[in-house]
């Protein structure tokens, strides 16, 4: 039998015994879907419809209210069921989505880093061929271009050579970093 303080509050709702029995099978059902899924509360439905009826026929005082308890026990503890796996579902989904946003989001962002990159390099370029259309003398041109070159590069040293051509050798015609000697 029951304590007393339980068979006083299912007397205050007005259920039976054998009712709160009944409705208590919605537990297993509800836990099934957490530890072992859909298909894990599916069978335990099932189990719990099979294990539901002889006790409801034999015991109950009206059968008829038992056996459309149990089955509302059935439907109701499949369609918690369902929906917490949805839910699951639902959630398992979003997280991939998450995922997949998060690196599409880096890839823009190296996209954007990379085109911010070639701008700079274009508008040195572009620098570069206004220097050269202009009538500078050629020290001056390479001042100038080795000057954006070492701010495109972002370096502190540069140095042009040019091949000579009476020895073919390589002399040094533009610097930027280093001391003159």
């Amino acid at each position: 039998a029951q304590p007393a303080f339980i068979s006083d509050l299912l007397s205050r709702i007005g259920l039976d015994r054998h009712a709160f029995e009944r409705i208590a099978y919605l537990v297993p059902i509800v836990w099934s879907v957490f530890l072992l899924g859909q298909r894990g509360a599916i069978l335990t439905s099932l189990i719990a419809l099979a294990c539901m009826p002889p006790r409801s026929i034999a015991f109950s005082s009206q059968p008829v209210d038992a056996l459309f308890e149990t089955i509302a026990v059935f439907i109701i503890g499949n369609v918690v069921a369902f929906s917490f796996d949805s839910l699951r579902k639902q959630r398992e989904r979003l997280r991939a989505t998450l995922t997949e946003l998060e690196a599409a989001h880096q890839l823009l962002q190296r996209y954007v880093r990379s085109a911010r990159s070639n701008e700079r390099r274009l508008s040195t370029l572009h620098a570069i061929s206004g220097v050269l259309t202009q009538s500078l003398s050629p020290d001056e041109v390479v001042e100038k271009a080795i000057h954006m070159v070492t701010e495109l590069m972002e370096v502190e040293v540069a140095l042009i050579y040019s091949v000579d051509g009476l020895t073919e050798g390589l002399v040094l015609v533009g610097h930027e970093g280093v001391s003159d000697e």
